[in-house]
């Protein structure tokens, strides 16, 4: 064979060469972003089930009772002691939206919908909490607020439990979507 026989020959093993290389890079970098857009979405559901864990599961009996706030208290303290993990999670609703926002705007929607209600269920445990800060004590006439309080807590648990819900269901399908 002649020198330029193999000239071509090299030429076109190294063109060859190239363009497996160029493959097999292409192929890495989309597995890298579908692995990433998997953890993102993994993050995202245990943020949400975080949040879920913080609602009443419907189906939950109900804790408050319209004969008194005997029922509320305990109710409204139990809810109290979560407000920490709301506020941890409302901050890293953040990060969250934004994340979400680069995955899929239905998924945003959803995110912007949890963040709403854990929100809510912050406001409404502070106004729990400046309430009990003014009445130390038993007064006549606070059982209707307390329980009015309580069944408003009550409605934020169950809206935080089904938006909770409703972010897990999206990222799962998004998830199924990649695989």
């Amino acid at each position: 064979m002649s020198t330029e026989a193999w000239l071509g020959i090299s030429a076109g093993t190294t063109l060859l060469l190239a363009l497996a290389a160029f493959w097999a890079i292409w192929q890495n970098r989309s597995i890298q972003i579908k692995n990433r857009k998997e953890r993102l979405l993994n993050d995202i559901i245990e943020w949400a089930t975080d949040a879920a864990v913080c609602g009443i599961e419907p189906g939950t009996p109900d804790l408050v009772d319209d004969k008194g706030a005997a029922k509320s208290w305990p109710f409204l303290d139990t809810q109290f002691k979560k407000l920490a993990t709301i506020q941890l999670l409302r901050v890293k609703s953040v990060s969250t939206k934004t994340i979400a926002l680069e995955i899929d705007k239905s998924l945003q929607a959803a995110v912007i919908s949890l963040t709403d209600n854990l929100r809510e269920q912050i406001k409404s445990l502070y106004q729990y909490k400046e309430f009990m800060d003014e009445h130390k004590t038993w007064r006549e006439g606070k059982v209707e607020f307390l329980t009015r309080m309580a069944k408003q807590v009550e409605a934020n648990n169950n809206l935080l439990y089904d938006s909770a819900v409703k972010v897990i269901e999206k990222a799962t399908e998004l998830k199924v979507v990649i695989l």
